[in-house]
């Protein structure tokens, strides 16, 4: 993948998390830009740059696969480690090896529980260091983040820069479900006007001190709270509407739409059926409400969610 240095780091976490990074070879820096190496059979994202070229082998670096008989699935966040293992005797031996290996981290984290509850936050066991506050950086952008207290993922990191790249300056957009910002603070320093929202405290405590991380402080008003005690402030206001909330975003298809202008694009996320991941979220989409054309604009598969289900995106039109 042939990326610039300031969005190096974004893609090698990126790719990590598909599982196509290819550790064997050793990232390149030739005239301006970073060369990072995928597997054969790697699929990147549409929107990444892929060239051939000669790589250096990786033979020095030590890595946890060089030391575990069986294969451990985690990412990066910042400088955590997440392992989701659920064999106690695993994730063990997977932290000797992590702690072992040439990779560079402060604390190793693995999965205890699923996300639960409307703060969508999971419980994790702290395996090794002491803090599970870190900075991700993504895309240029930096993300002040406690995984222990806010729901965070690091794999939605393209889907993010696809809803990003279609925000034109001037638009008023509303992040429904806002949590730290990863869609807030990116679409802000486009220009955009973003409302947000979230019914974790601690997120949105975050998303401000993001705000000003990023020094996007001047186009974001943050709202701590259910989204539905504000709507009607909102009502007809929106260009845009972020629903990142998979799990149950048709709960607040009433409000999204209130919150619709006159033209409004709306991007709805959910968990749906591998065989036919669209049909039935379309049929609710267009369904909602009688005051409303819905025309359906792109339909994205993200990622896997499970073996018979998949995490989706319909971007929609809203026509008052």
């Amino acid at each position: 993948m042939k990326v610039l240095p300031v969005d190096g780091e974004s893609t090698r976490v990126t790719l990590d998390s598909l599982e196509i990074l290819n550790h064997e070879y050793k990232i390149l820096s030739h005239e301006g830009y970073l060369y990072i190496p995928i597997t054969e059979d790697g699929t990147p994202p549409s929107n990444m740059d892929v060239v051939y070229m000669d790589l250096l082998p990786n033979k020095n670096r030590l890595l946890p696969s060089d030391l575990l008989p069986f294969k451990i699935t985690y990412e990066r966040l910042g400088d955590i480690i997440l392992l989701d293992e659920p064999d106690a005797h695993q994730a063990t031996a997977a932290t000797i090896a992590l702690l072992a290996s040439d990779i560079q981290f402060k604390t190793i984290l693995n999965k205890a529980s699923e996300i639960q509850g409307d703060t969508r936050v999971r419980k994790w066991s702290l395996l090794s260091g002491n803090s599970t506050e870190t900075v991700h950086k993504e895309y240029g952008f930096e993300f002040l983040v406690d995984i222990s207290k806010v729901y965070f993922s690091p794999r939605l990191v393209t889907e993010r820069q696809r809803v990003t790249g279609q925000v034109c300056s001037g638009e008023r957009v509303f992040d429904m479900f806002s949590g730290i910002g990863p869609f807030t603070v990116p679409i802000a320093s486009k220009g955009a006007t973003v409302t947000a929202t979230d019914i974790n405290d601690d997120a949105i405590e975050y998303l401000r001190k993001n705000i000003s991380r990023n020094s996007v402080e001047t186009n974001v008003t943050a709202h701590i709270g259910d989204v539905r005690n504000i709507a009607d402030d909102y009502s007809h206001w929106a260009d845009r509407i972020i629903m990142n909330l998979p799990h149950s975003a048709n709960d607040f298809l009433d409000v999204a739409f209130n919150i619709a202008g006159k033209k409004c694009i709306l991007h709805y996320y959910s968990i749906s059926e591998l065989d036919d991941p669209f049909t039935a979220d379309i049929s609710v989409l267009q369904n909602v409400s009688q005051e409303h054309e819905v025309t359906i604009l792109n339909e994205t598969i993200i990622r896997s969610y499970s073996p018979s289900q998949v995490h989706i995106c319909i971007d929609a039109l809203l026509t008052r």
